[in-house]
């Protein structure tokens, strides 16, 4: 298993990234004022989550959150423009894209919670 399915900073991150993929293709698909305060309110949600499963795993994993902290503002920002123009040309793919991967986030996340918990186990003796 990897680190985003077997600790609960990884799982946490994996529905960060579920919230963003799956709330911003969601949002892609409404072409109102609704669509846009989702995709608003799935950023937001996102970035809260993320921040803390960074929080949380800045004691156990330093170079995890090391590299999260380098990667992801870079990731969420090609996201964002991505996300943008596919709404701006009404790109029904890419937004079924995004849920997609986020949906396999999502999998990966839930993937972890059905075996028992080792590695938190182990990092908290």
């Amino acid at each position: 298993m990897n680190e985003l399915s077997s600790t609960t900073h990884g799982r946490i991150l994996s529905v960060g990234i579920l919230v963003a993929l799956a709330g911003g293709g969601l949002s892609a698909t409404m072409h109102d004022a609704t669509g846009i305060a989702l995709m608003c309110v799935s950023l937001l949600g996102s970035v809260v989550l993320t921040l803390t499963a960074l929080a949380m795993a800045i004691d156990k994993r330093p170079s995890f959150v090391a590299i999260s902290a380098i990667i992801l503002p870079l990731v969420f920002f090609l996201y964002a423009v991505g996300l943008t123009v596919s709404i701006h040309h009404h790109a029904k793919w890419a937004a079924y894209g995004f849920i997609a991967i986020g949906l396999a986030f999502g999998a990966n996340a839930a993937r972890g919670l059905g075996g028992s918990n080792k590695s938190d186990a182990a990092a908290a003796h």
